[in-house]
């Protein structure tokens, strides 16, 4: 298998088989934003709470109406376009979610906004992905998002990144991102997923091999590592 087959073979893998979803929320980053709905509508901060609970447990059908309240009351606060955007695309109304996270990036371009779009864009539900136009467009919002983010410790910036990167076959952003995630959060399944292909890439089969195994250590499917190895 040449080098350019390798890697989409190992692009498309990763587009069936490993997720990276919406982990427990850090308050550290979470409370600031509460704290700015509460600056302009203290009335909303509970149900956006509530909004946000719903969409992190998958319930998108009860989160939307509860975002949908809080822009009533805030129709400039950007975390709740965007996670309405998010919520909407999830639950298979992509036009209209597209349509709220491209409004909250308009109104404030944060890292948060560009990740939110990119995964809209690219993983629209938990198990779709877009057409091959929506993740040629996710790609550099991505990377934007990666170059903006000043907040806490955050694996998935940098984890969209990678992802989109390999699909795309940009080999350099790939590499610079998996090499990151090396650095920064060997705890994921996703970075040595990554690494294993990185190493493959650079004919490190021993090295890819052990990466790869760990990855299922740490819970990738066993037939994913084993396709990846044949």
């Amino acid at each position: 298998m040449t080098p350019k087959l390798f890697v989409a073979f190992a692009a498309l893998v990763l587009l069936s088989a490993l997720t990276f979803g919406q982990s427990d929320r850090n308050p550290k980053t979470e409370q600031p934003v509460c704290d700015r709905l509460a600056a302009v509508a203290p009335g909303a901060v509970e149900t956006f709470q509530q909004a946000t609970s719903a969409m992190d447990k998958g319930e998108f059908q009860q989160a939307i109406p509860l975002f949908k309240s809080v822009l009533q009351q805030a129709p400039r606060f950007t975390p709740a376009m965007r996670r309405l955007g998010a919520s909407l695309a999830a639950s298979g109304q992509l036009d209209e979610g597209l349509t709220y996270s491209r409004r909250a990036l308009k109104i404030e371009r944060s890292a948060e906004n560009l990740a939110s779009l990119a995964q809209v864009l690219a993983y629209p539900t938990p198990t779709t992905h877009g057409t091959d136009e929506q993740l040629r467009m996710a790609l550099p919002l991505a990377k934007e998002a990666v170059e903006k983010y000043s907040g806490p410790d955050d694996a998935s910036y940098l984890s969209l990144f990678a992802q989109l990167a390999l699909v795309h076959q940009s080999l350099e952003d790939f590499r610079q991102a998996t090499a990151a995630l090396v650095q920064e959060h060997p705890e994921l399944i996703g970075t040595h997923y990554f690494n294993a292909v990185r190493l493959a890439m650079a004919s490190d089969w021993v090295a890819s091999e052990r990466e790869i195994k760990t990855a299922e250590r740490m819970g990738l499917p066993h037939e994913v590592a084993e396709a990846f190895l044949a």
